[in-house]
């Protein structure tokens, strides 16, 4: 099991599972191996769960006032080997346990680097150009529907215990008033937590392809995210004195 680090917690009211993710390859929780194991059995190349990745089915703090929902983490050729980078590792395992750090978006984290920077970094790129990257990073909440990493989505993918908690995570972003961007599947996040369908401060994406969030791809939505980024980032230079 992971070993805490002498840091703050955040505590949620439903006991998280990824406490008890191996500390060895695979790193797959126990409550999810049988139907994962089915589906690699028959399942093609790219769309094959990699459980030799360390699994992240979300990234970040969950009382962000931000969160973006995904399908699946992506796995690219570079990341299948296993990370050695110190900083990296010690990401994984705090975010998993949602410690409190001074990254906890760690794939904003330029000393990390890799595929995930790279990716991220341009999908956020319109924020960027307003808010520094540990500023973005203490406040963006990242949810995957689906934990494991492929290289490609699969809709033929089992639905796996773990997925309750990060389901709960949602409603309670919803409970506590987030803005909630929809990246990619609307149909299934609705499935899995309804009350989306019906809270105001969701938004949806014009192109689910191309997942930038940006004022031309999500209008109201960014506006919204502006909104209460400005907020925040006032509040934080008030509070410092600037």
């Amino acid at each position: 099991m992971l070993v805490p680090t002498e840091c703050l917690l955040y505590h949620s009211g439903m006991d998280n599972p990824w406490l008890n993710l191996p500390t060895q390859a695979p790193y797959l929780l126990a409550s999810d191996c049988d139907a994962i194991g089915s589906f690699n059995a028959t399942a093609s190349a790219n769309h094959t769960i990699h459980t030799e990745m360390y699994p992240e089915p979300f990234i970040g703090l969950p009382h962000a006032p931000v969160v973006l929902l995904g399908l699946n983490p992506g796995a690219a050729k570079e990341e299948l080997q296993p990370p050695k980078n110190p900083i990296l590792l010690q990401a994984y395992a705090d975010n998993l346990q949602h410690i409190i750090t001074d990254i906890p978006f760690y794939l904003l984290n330029p000393a990390i680097g890799g595929a995930g920077y790279r990716w991220w970094t341009t999908k956020l790129r319109p924020l960027l150009r307003r808010y520094d990257e540990h500023f973005l990073a203490r406040h963006l909440f990242v949810v995957e529907y689906f934990p494991y990493h492929s290289h490609r989505w699969s809709y033929r993918l089992p639905f796996v215990e773990s997925q309750h908690y990060t389901h709960y995570l949602v409603q309670q972003a919803i409970e506590r008033g987030a803005v909630i961007i929809v990246m990619r599947s609307y149909r299934l996040w609705i499935q899995a937590v309804p009350h989306l369908a019906s809270y105001p401060h969701m938004y949806r994406l014009n192109s689910p392809q191309n997942v930038i969030i940006s004022p031309n791809n999500c209008p109201n939505g960014f506006a919204k995210i502006v909104e209460i980024l400005d907020t925040k980032c006032m509040h934080e230079r008030s509070d410092h004195g600037i």
